[in-house]
């Protein structure tokens, strides 16, 4: 267990991070665990929640949006697959039985996927892992280059004195380019730093992001506005309509 990073825990996200963003991620684990603790075949879920998914999806997305650090930091959801198909993928990846397994499947709902690619761009990462997150806080952290950073260390101070003068244009370039098995070892190695404090791999996932931001400082370089106040484009509307 890294020392120290319990003591970024519950009490320190609320306050490093806005409560509106804390409540939609909330709002959202609260939707797919709903969704999910139906005990359902294929074609049952999909037929009888395949709106429910599309919302969830564009709910995931626009959270994407509004916590971007860029404007191209996440890979939208591809318009080809119709909300029945975004349903099937969702189903297909609580039925799974490898990590590797369930990457995979959610890469299929991204725009820039291809079939059989074993590599993830850290904005096609930063999409997958937060729908693995939301799907399952338990199992999944939300990986980007941020907590990646931040993973392997013994201690908070061997992580500070490697990383503080390291800039983190040099950290993306670090990982600019991931394996599918990559993302997978990431993951368990949070999984590892479960404690009683952080009590599932989504919370140490956040605590290693709020560490990050004491390393790397955040600045918005482009003006935000919320996409859940605003209407989704015309893009939109074949996930949003089914």
């Amino acid at each position: 267990m890294m020392d120290g990073l319990d003591n970024y825990g519950s009490e320190y996200l609320r306050i490093r991070f806005q409560s509106v963003v804390l409540e939609k991620v909330a709002r959202l684990e609260k939707n797919a665990q709903h969704l999910f603790q139906q005990d359902l075949s294929r074609t049952s879920f999909m037929e009888k929640n395949a709106l429910l998914v599309g919302r969830f999806m564009l709910g995931v997305q626009n959270l994407l949006a509004v916590t971007s650090e860029e404007k191209n930091d996440f890979v939208p959801w591809t318009n080809c697959l119709s909300n029945k198909d975004f349903a099937i993928l969702l189903w297909e990846f609580y039925q799974a039985s490898t990590d590797f397994d369930k990457i995979q499947i959610l890469s299929q709902c991204l725009d820039d996927w291809k079939a059989g690619h074993p590599y993830l761009s850290p904005a096609a990462l930063r999409s997958v892992s937060a729908l693995a997150r939301l799907l399952d806080p338990a199992g999944w952290g939300y990986t980007t280059w941020r907590t990646l950073g931040c993973l392997g260390f013994e201690s908070m101070t061997e992580l500070k004195k490697l990383r503080l003068h390291s800039t983190p244009a040099f950290i993306q370039q670090e990982f600019a380019q991931l394996r599918v098995q990559d993302v997978v070892n990431a993951t368990r190695r949070m999984r590892q730093l479960i404690s009683e404090d952080l009590p599932t791999a989504a919370s140490v996932a956040a605590a290693l992001h709020c560490i990050s931001l004491d390393i790397w400082q955040f600045e918005s370089p482009f003006e935000r506005q919320d996409p859940l106040a605003v209407m989704p484009d015309p893009a939109w509307s074949s996930i949003v309509l089914g």
